[in-house]
């Protein structure tokens, strides 16, 4: 064989070897991200949740495993989240049973002289420690050992996953009932919250009971909001205890005002937890933006809290690279985040509280401003464990401090404890059944004698508490579907029959007694004509 034609049979060999490997390079495995799915249509309420897992079923059903791979599936919170191929979502998008299938958005935490700031030393004096109140704290974790810590513990799970699927709780898992504490920044969180004092300066609220449950991973970020959802949807499912949630952390992205509708999985739940009478508190984020929160800050049913100094400590440079010339008590921090949809401010810097690894350390972020707030709410809860979510940020924001942050003239209170105390001591609105009564008049028209027309409306309960209904009238009208006590959320029929006894305009009320304090008698009028 010539030199040339064994270099052409050679050639001619490498080229069939490498076809294979180019046809595959032409064919790429398709790529899997991180999405989270709500599910229409979003109820608030638990029990209107209850179908939840059927409508799970039916949206999963209609997804091959090629397309999509399920990583939280949430009991309450009416959606799931795992790894979707561009096919996959894109038949999520088009699935009548889904309001929304976004990719996920990842993030991270938001990094006792402020005790005297807020008050809290006052309310400590006074023997209001926060006995009686729960608070889960949503974060790397807490070191369960810690002396300021140990004692408060009530219980732990832990809800990780890195970005690839695979879990991130201690062992490896995605999900276990493991929370310890691998970065340090949950401890810190707990500490400002309910800290012993033993070593770190007294927390805001001593007496209240921690439920730590572990998002972050060994970095102090999380891949996607989906494991946020998965920690509120367990706390609504298996702890009914949890009055308060502290969340010091916040996404990545940004939002200019409330998100409810982008992010409407974290929405639902928040919502969910705070008409149950739970607090739902998040710090607004450290990118020192003036017009802008990160989630779950900016979803409406959250108080969001920014960050202002406890002290003056001089020039001070954050963390963030942002550095204040002149710092004071209630300056508004560089690095807080700030805008419309912030609720509240508390002190975020210099903090000192408990650290891992049994000792004390400082903490500057609207991850320690977000922590006084919790805590400042379980006292408030410690007190008056009857008021409800709204009754309670209500009276934090309205003693509050106005402050004005310079960066864009908004002003925004800063907790005073002390006198929210006295506040939720005098009259704040309890949990209460909230009568909602679709319509206040019936025409029946005309209706032949010995003959009858019914016509309806429906009552629902939008409070917290059940609610009793009476209902009350006279001939020839009638009443079905009372009396009956309805449960938060939930709604009635009511059936009102018009039988004429004469060729005559008849005019009656039905009379509806609730147990709604604000609207203790409703009246629905009622009209009819008798005719042959």
């Amino acid at each position: 064989m010539t030199f040339r034609a064994l270099t052409l049979a050679v050639l001619a060999c490498a080229l069939l070897v490498g076809a294979p490997a180019e046809a595959a390079r032409d064919r790429p495995v398709a790529e899997r991200v991180p999405v989270l799915v709500t599910l229409r249509p979003v109820r608030t309420t638990l029990a209107a949740n209850a179908s939840v897992a059927a409508i799970q079923d039916a949206v999963l059903g209609r997804l091959s495993a090629a397309e999509f791979t399920l990583a939280y599936r949430w009991r309450a919170v009416p959606g799931f989240a795992g790894l979707a191929t561009p096919a996959g979502l894109a038949k999520l998008r088009a699935d009548p049973n889904v309001l929304r299938a976004d990719r996920d958005s990842p993030g991270r935490a938001a990094d006792l002289e402020s005790n005297a700031l807020i008050r809290a030393d006052a309310a400590y004096a006074a023997g209001f420690t926060g006995v009686g109140a729960t608070v889960a704290v949503l974060d790397s974790g807490i070191e369960a050992t810690h002396p300021d810590l140990a004692t408060a513990i009530a219980g732990q799970h832990c809800f990780c996953q890195n970005p690839n699927g695979s879990g991130c709780c201690p062992g490896g898992a995605r999900e276990s009932d493991d929370a310890s504490d691998e970065e340090g920044h949950g401890t810190r969180v707990a500490g400002i919250v309910a800290g012993a004092g033993s070593l770190a300066p007294v927390g805001v609220a001593p007496g209240a009971r921690l439920v730590s449950v572990r998002v972050l991973d060994a970095n102090g970020e999380f891949a996607g909001t989906a494991q946020i959802v998965s920690a509120l949807d367990w706390l609504l499912s298996e702890r009914p205890d949890v009055r308060v949630v502290n969340m010091s952390l916040s996404t990545t992205r940004l939002y200019d005002g409330f998100c409810d509708a982008e992010a409407a999985a974290l929405a639902t739940a928040i919502n969910l937890l705070r008409d149950r009478g739970t607090v739902v508190v998040a710090s607004s984020g450290n990118a020192g933006s003036a017009s802008q929160l990160g989630a779950p800050a900016c979803v409406r049913g959250a108080v969001s809290v920014g960050a202002v100094f406890d002290g003056d400590v001089g020039s001070y440079t954050s963390f963030t690279g942002c550095t204040d010339a002149t710092t004071a008590p209630d300056r508004v921090t560089c690095f807080s985040n700030s805008g419309p949809a912030l609720d509240l401010l508390a002190p975020g810097a210099v903090i000192t509280t408990a650290a891992a690894g049994g000792g004390v350390s400082g903490f500057v972020g609207t991850s320690a401003s977000c922590p006084h707030v919790a805590g400042a709410v379980a006292v408030l809860v410690g007190e008056r464990p009857d008021a409800s979510a709204g009754a309670i940020e209500d009276a934090l924001a309205s003693t509050g401090a106005p402050i004005i942050d310079g960066r864009n003239g908004l002003v925004r209170p800063r907790i005073d404890l002390a006198a929210a105390l006295e506040a939720v001591r005098g009259a704040i609105e309890p949990l209460a059944g909230r009568a909602q009564v679709s319509r206040t008049a019936l025409a029946f028209g005309r209706v032949p004698l010995r003959r009858s027309k019914t016509l309806t409306f429906r009552v629902t309960n939008a409070g917290g508490a059940d609610l009793s209904v009476i209902g009350t009238t006279r001939a020839p009208f009638a009443v079905r579907g009372l009396p009956v006590v309805l449960a938060p959320g939930a709604a009635r029929t009511v059936r009102v029959t018009f039988r004429p006894t004469a060729r005559r305009a008849y005019a009656g009320t039905l009379r509806l007694t609730t147990g709604d304090p604000d609207r203790p008698q409703v009246t629905v009028r009622l009209r009819g004509t008798g005719t042959r």
